[in-house]
């Protein structure tokens, strides 16, 4: 996939003002969304409450069946205000995508191996 792609991609998301699990664009007749989402859980502190969500970017058929999933990853701070008796106000931040890169940690006390490393893209 190429940048261009994955940053029009990411603007739709955020213009759509949704949590990254329920969002989704179609481009030039492919929809995109999210897999494999995961959140931080709410951080409680008085009057805003506040999460991030995480998720990988994927291609859906018309059944919502994947088609592919891409090597992306998105994440989004969401703050909320409210309460659970009332209704609650949610603020989506921008969205950040990363990918993650394989480095090597080498043998000190354990053998070698392998940890995954975030890294994320800048337009």
């Amino acid at each position: 996939m190429k940048k261009e792609l994955l940053f029009k991609i990411i603007n739709g998301l955020k213009g759509n003002e949704r949590s990254l699990e329920d969002n989704s664009i179609e481009i030039d007749g492919v929809k995109y969304g999210i897999t494999n989402f995961k959140e931080d859980g709410w951080d409680d502190e008085g009057k805003y409450q506040y999460n991030t969500e995480k998720g990988q970017l994927c291609s859906y058929d018309d059944k919502w069946n994947i088609i592919e999933v891409f090597d992306f990853f998105l994440e989004q701070n969401v703050s909320r205000s409210g309460s659970y008796f009332s209704d609650y106000y949610y603020d989506y931040d921008d969205i950040n995508p990363y990918t993650l890169e394989k480095v090597i940690v080498p043998e000190q006390i354990i053998p070698a191996h392998y940890k995954d490393k975030i890294v994320y893209i800048s337009k």
